[in-house]
């Protein structure tokens, strides 16, 4: 009876910990923010700004439409696009402007229904964009209000949650161990 119980509660606690582990506790903060290391053009933030994306030797103009909206030309564009790399490149400018820029850009994808692509559930995609966010964090939430403070760690929570699901029935190999590193940077950066 002793070993049966142990066995019970050895179960019930593995589960909530399984459990816990696809869904953490709620983010409140933002601890640090990563450097990221590759290199970027300041110059680019002009084209960004003017509605001009260039991905993959692609060029696609908004002319006023969000861009998480228009069809995108190939499939290394559209991964360019929602990895937010790009990111780095508006925080090289960092002007007032730009950082506006970025907080509209990174608005537009947490309300755009666009956000519910194929390719953007990726698991490298999805890897590559919570990397993004937190190192580009400083950009986007510089001089913002409380209430874009938590819509931004609500939706990274949700890429996090989506990312730890997604690690469950992935296979050994690189996409695997960019989802470790981009869970790895959640783990430093947020707050539970």
């Amino acid at each position: 009876m002793g070993r049966f119980a142990r066995n019970m509660m050895a179960r019930a606690s593995g589960s909530s910990v399984a459990l816990s582990k696809l869904w953490p506790g709620r983010t409140d903060r933002l601890i640090i923010a990563p450097h990221d290391l590759r290199t970027a053009d300041a110059t680019r933030a002009a084209e960004i700004y003017a509605g001009r994306f260039v991905f993959a030797g692609k060029i696609v103009t908004c002319h006023g439409r969000s861009i998480f909206d228009l069809e995108p030309p190939s499939e290394d564009w559209e991964v360019a696009l929602l990895g937010f790399g790009w990111l780095r490149h508006l925080r090289a400018a960092d002007t007032a402007l730009t950082r506006a820029n970025a907080r509209a850009l990174v608005d537009d994808w947490l309300s755009n229904s666009g956000n519910k692509r194929p390719i953007g559930r990726r698991a490298d995609v999805l890897s590559r964009r919570v990397i993004s966010l937190l190192s580009q964090a400083p950009l986007v939430l510089g001089d913002t209000d409380s209430k874009f403070y938590r819509r931004y760690l609500r939706g990274l929570a949700r890429e996090i949650r989506y990312l730890r699901f997604a690690m469950l029935d992935m296979p050994d190999g690189v996409p695997r161990l960019q989802v470790l590193i981009a869970l790895c940077y959640a783990s430093l950066c947020l707050a539970n």
